[in-house]
Order: C-alpha cells, then structure tokens, then sequence
C-alpha cells in the first residue's frame, strides 16, 4: 500500500496524477504521452506497472516486481529516456 509519504513523492513527481489512493496510482507522461499504472501488490510488499503508449491503447503489465515505490518509479523514468531518445 502507498502510505503518505509515497502519495507525496508522486504528487512531488514530474507525472500528472490522474488517480492516486493507498492501493493504485495512475500517470501520465507529458514527455512521451504514456500513461502508468503502479500498483502495490495486496499479497507482498512488492509493486508491479502497468502501461500504455496512448489513451487508445489498452494497458498491458510490464515485467517485473519493484520492491519499492522508488524502484517503480526509476523504472519509469529509465523507460521515458529510453523511449525519448530511441522512438521519439
């Protein structure tokens, strides 16, 4: 679960927030137009992403766990550059 201080670390982030509560947060992406699904896992304390390249597009699950809010979000941010730099 997110607890405040996560909640305030996405607020505090370069994303758009267009859900966030204890369990899900969802953001978007102004750099590459992608939307981001970070979900905290109810069975351990792990995270798991969800994303997609465009609100026409369905979501599609990302691999891997992150064991922190943290970890999910340099994922993240790791993708963006990456997708900057090679598709954009």
């Amino acid at each position: 679960m997110f607890d405040e201080a996560g909640m305030s670390l996405l607020r505090q982030s370069s994303y758009d927030i267009l859900q966030l509560n204890h369990h899900d947060a969802t953001i978007h992406s102004h750099a590459t137009g992608h939307d981001w699904i970070i979900v905290s896992n109810y069975q351990s304390p792990d995270y798991y992403i969800f994303h997609r390249h465009s609100r026409k597009d369905p979501f599609h699950r990302q691999h891997g766990n992150y064991k922190s809010l943290e970890d999910a979000l340099g994922y993240i941010e790791h993708h963006e550059k990456w997708f900057i730099n090679h598709k954009m």
